[in-house]
């Protein structure tokens, strides 16, 4: 017997008549064949292919069982890949033609010699090798025919097109189904040129048969499906084969160096930091688009407008070319989530808009836009260094109301900034609501130059807790605007106006001296030991004013509170402002004893040990990693760690935002001292405030769960 070796056949025998099937096993063994076994059904011969595969099968027709040689052979072909010779002493027409369909790689009539025999294997194997070798083939072509980013068309001598890779489709608009079969004259933009493209390609087959296989650069306008133009540069080959009768168009789109051909006076029409369309191209493109859509009111398209909050933090923080990074990153992943035919460019800034086209409705815009925000959401590496940032987005779909790109850039920033004065992290969708807003808000900036003069002006408080015993440690003084027309307006709509304006100063002035004033009336009326607690923000304008100090020293005058009970809270941005004037600030009020906390720590822009060089108490962590805090992202990993160190460092901490059960249970786990946030109670009106102070006075022993209740029943 022979003894088998890696490259030594392996053969299945599949023969219901035992001492046929042994013959056969002695002859293929003695033409140097290993037989890995016999099989007398096709049941037995599955389960030997199944432990033992071979590289061919002997398969007689006639088997016991329940199923035949060509049944099979069917399964071994699909399943296993292993060619299968038939055995038959049958040779009737309609067995070979069942035979057949099992795709055989040959025939053996009963009785045969030792060459039919050896023939037989040696031909099966060779043509099973070149099939696979074929198959193989013909996927490495396709992959590269499928990754290619110019336009490839395999277009035959009539001029339909065979086959078509996403590129190329994705250039014109098209499903691959709905391009194979086209007319390539039917894709030419200008009726003039429509037999140009089809005599070149038979000019190429037919130069072909000469061995002419090089291809000069041709430029042609062809239609995308939504009937606008492409200029492409397209060069042909012939396919090389005994019969020639097909090309290969390969073809780039040119249409921007048409463009900025056409306009030669004007410049790049691309960003030189991110290499992306510039506010001059994209209005370009929407122009076009918009006069589409009023020749074709099927057509929908839809523009994004964001940028990235709070952006001007990390070029204080990190520097300029940190932020010039993160610009880059930030195109690169919206980028990353649009269509080929879809313009992404950047405005001037942080400032971002997508032109989304062909879109079938506007729950196509919002779904681009919800994976930009989850995209965004993933840290930035930054040097080295990991950075948290969102962005806010603006959404305008089509409407026939426009009438230029200008309007629509308008009313996206409106949108835009709604979702900011939402919380940021979203988006918001454009109507002529929000148009009239924007027109309040110039209405908004006359009436807080007279708000505290009309006194509008009302500070509210939100209670922060103990997050070990649910005790009310102390409050925030909120800003509350309780507008004549408008009602109660929160800060983040009425602050950045005061910003603007200059207001900030004598407004935030009074915020401080009503929040001393209140804090003396509740610490002489419900004493406590350690004393109630007062956190004032503080915007950077009052911290570097010359006027800091004496309104420090006077509002705590008047109240007759310790410094050591009034908390000053600033911002991480105001904590990175270098100014002499700042750092002085800082160190002065450290001096009288007022403790001075971070807000909204932990997006990464500065770190602990970084904020470790100034006469920092406390941080206060950004409610987005609370808002995460049960999450399977970096979050929960991010706010363990800055509670941790904040420990190590001898500072508090205190969790802003808690809305769930769920959020709070963690943080206790965490260690986290302290918390505020709707699952505790809003911020309520001085009022409230005497009424939850006399309820815990009246109940010395009130456990967590009935002060939590107590702070509940009393929000508003």
């Amino acid at each position: 017997m022979i003894i088998p070796t890696r490259k030594t056949p392996a053969i299945l025998v599949v023969e219901d008549e035992t001492l046929m099937a042994m013959d056969i096993q002695y002859r293929l063994e003695g033409l140097g064949y290993l037989v890995t076994g016999l099989a007398v059904s096709a049941e037995q011969a599955l389960h030997s292919i199944q432990t033992r595969p071979p590289n061919l099968v002997f398969m007689d027709i006639a088997l016991k069982g329940s199923m035949d040689g060509v049944q099979a052979a069917e399964i071994i072909r699909q399943q296993y890949n292993i060619p299968v010779v038939f055995l038959t002493a049958n040779a009737d027409k309609i067995t070979l033609q069942r035979a057949s369909l099992a795709q055989a790689f040959g025939f053996i009539l009963k009785p045969f010699t030792n060459d039919e025999l050896s023939s037989a294997v040696e031909i099966a194997l060779y043509r099973h090798q070149m099939d696979a070798r074929l198959v193989e083939s013909e996927n490495r072509l396709r992959a590269i025919f499928e990754s290619v980013q110019d336009g490839l068309f395999l277009i035959s001598d009539d001029g339909h097109v065979l086959d078509a890779n996403p590129a190329g489709c994705s250039m014109l608009g098209y499903q691959r189904e709905e391009i194979v079969g086209a007319d390539i004259r039917s894709l030419v933009f200008d009726a003039r040129q429509e037999a140009a493209p089809l005599a070149l390609f038979q000019s190429r087959t037919a130069g072909s048969q000469s061995g002419a296989t090089s291809s000069p650069l041709y430029e042609y306008r062809l239609r995308r499906k939504n009937g606008s133009e492409r200029w492409v540069e397209m060069s042909i080959a012939p396919v090389l084969s005994g019969l020639v009768n097909q090309v290969v168009s390969i073809f780039r789109d040119i249409s921007e160096r048409k463009l900025l051909e056409g306009h030669p006076a004007q410049g790049s029409f691309y960003d030189v930091l991110t290499q992306l369309p510039n506010r001059l191209l994209f209005i370009e493109r929407l122009n076009r688009a918009l006069e589409r859509c009023q020749r074709n009111e099927t057509l929908r398209y839809a523009v994004l407008f964001m940028d990235l909050d709070r952006f001007k933090v990390i070029n204080n923080s990190l520097g300029h070319h940190a932020g010039d990074q993160l610009l880059i990153q930030f195109g690169q992943r919206v980028g990353g989530v649009l269509r080929a035919s879809d313009t992404l460019a950047r405005l001037g800034g942080d400032e971002f808009a997508v032109l989304l086209e062909d879109l079938a409705g506007i729950a196509d815009a919002l779904l681009v836009a919800e994976r930009i925000l989850d995209e965004v959401k993933r840290p930035f590496d930054l040097r080295n260094q990991l950075i948290f940032i969102s962005t806010s987005i603006g959404v305008v779909f089509d409407s026939t109301d426009y009438s230029s790109p200008d309007d629509i850039l308008r009313d996206a920033d409106i949108a835009m900034y709604r979702a900011k004065a939402e919380g940021k992290a979203r988006y918001a969708i454009f109507d002529h609501q929000l148009r009239a807003q924007a027109m309040t808000r110039l209405e908004m900036e006359t009436d807080l130059q007279m708000a505290l003069e009309r006194q509008e002006l009302q500070v509210h408080y939100q209670p922060i807790l103990s997050l070990a015993n649910g005790k009310v440690e102390g409050f925030e003084a909120l800003l509350r605007w309780m507008h004549p027309k408008f009602g109660e307006i929160l800060p983040n709509n009425f602050i950045p106006l005061a910003e603007e304006t200059g207001l900030i100063l004598p407004i935030g002035w009074w915020v401080l001296s009503e929040a001393c004033r209140a804090l003396g009336t509740w610490q002489r009326l419900y004493p406590s030991q350690p004393p109630l607690t007062m956190s004032v923000n503080i915007a950077s304008r009052q911290l570097a004013h010359m006027e800091m100090m004496p309104r420090v020293r006077l509002a705590l005058a008047q109240s007759g509170i310790d410094p050591r009970s009034l908390k000053l809270e600033i911002t991480e941005t105001q904590l990175l402002d270098h100014s002499p004037e700042t750092v002085d600030a800082m160190n002065q009020l450290r001096t009288l004893g007022i403790q001075l906390m971070v807000d909204d720590f932990g997006m990464g822009f500065s770190s602990l040990s970084y904020v470790q060089r100034f006469p920092i108490d406390t941080i206060k962590i950004d409610r987005l990693f609370i808002n995460q805090i049960n999450s399977s992202n970096a979050f929960p990993e991010v706010a363990r760690m800055i509670i941790s160190l904040a420990h190590e460092l001898g500072m508090g901490t205190i969790a802003e935002g808690i809305e769930t059960a769920e959020q709070f249970e963690r943080l206790r786990k965490l260690d986290c001292p302290y918390g505020q946030g709707f699952l505790f109670s809003k911020a309520l009106d001085s009022g409230r405030v005497h009424s939850l102070l006399d309820r815990l006075q009246a109940m010395p022993e009130a456990s967590q769960a009935e002060i939590i209740q107590l702070c509940n029943d009393l929000s508003p």
